[in-house]
């Protein structure tokens, strides 16, 4: 039996100097052996490589899960987090201040088993909408943002220990509106740079200002500085979800 075996070339950013994508293989192998690729690439630093599976491009296939227990009202935004080989996903809800866990196992296949905790209801925003999973020295911790009133809004830190899992012991603190800044608050995006420091960014929906930036240092020990971005260029009216990304730099392939 021979497995054919399809690559697909990269594609390369445009750069001051000339790049070139060229790869040699075998166009058929038997199941089992080897498979030497040799690459003749130029003026190339990195590699993106994609065999057609499991890529994000493919259509997803969707399973309804239902709400377990009736627990989700109003869900708004989800992170997933893996412990160990088991994974668990956060999700907030929009209309009550409460947080859920679903505890997947071994796979996120299987039917999630819903958990909420009570010690960390008074800290969560009647309108809790964004949130992200980070680490740093201290542990592990969700940040989550939220407001449901034009004017005002809050962020919490919420911390985990070392152990993704320890949702029944969970802690937290209410960082407040540092500067006022959050108001309606929808989606909240973390990154961290090259030199080591945390940035996030918040869109609302309403306030003195759409986009608010905020800078939490090489750690989540102390509330962020926030700074008011305003509506940038003007095209944003009601928005919804944001994300982080990093440049590529030329002469990259991606």
């Amino acid at each position: 039996m021979r497995l054919y075996l399809y690559l697909i070339c990269l594609v390369l950013s445009q750069s001051l100097h000339a790049q070139t994508a060229s790869f040699m293989a075998p166009d058929t192998v038997c199941i089992g052996d080897p498979v030497t690729i040799t690459d003749q690439s130029t003026s190339v630093s990195t590699w993106q490589w994609n065999f057609c599976t499991g890529a994000s491009f493919q259509p997803p296939a969707i399973v309804n899960h239902g709400n377990p227990v009736g627990f989700f009202q109003s869900p708004d935004h989800s992170v997933i987090v893996e412990e160990g080989g088991f994974y668990y996903a956060y999700v907030t809800n929009a209309t009550v201040p409460r947080i859920m866990q679903q505890a997947y196992g071994n796979s996120l296949a299987n039917v999630g088993t819903p958990t909420t905790v009570s010690q960390i209801f008074p800290l969560l925003p009647n309108g809790c909408s964004g949130i992200q999973a980070v680490q740093d020295a201290a542990g592990k911790h969700l940040i989550a943002i939220g407001s449901n009133q034009y004017a005002g809004g809050n962020i919490v830190r919420i911390d985990f220990g070392n152990d993704w899992g320890n949702f029944a012991a969970v802690t937290g603190i209410d960082w407040g509106n540092p500067g006022g800044l959050l108001a309606n608050s929808a989606d909240l995006a973390i990154a961290r740079d090259d030199n080591g420091q945390y940035y996030g960014f918040v869109i609302n929906q309403g306030g003195p200002a759409m986009f608010v930036r905020l800078e939490f240092g090489a750690d989540f020990s102390a509330a962020p500085a926030m700074t008011g971005m305003g509506n940038l260029g003007g095209g944003s009216c009601f928005p919804k979800g944001s994300n982080s990304i990093k440049k590529v730099p030329t002469g990259m392939a991606s």
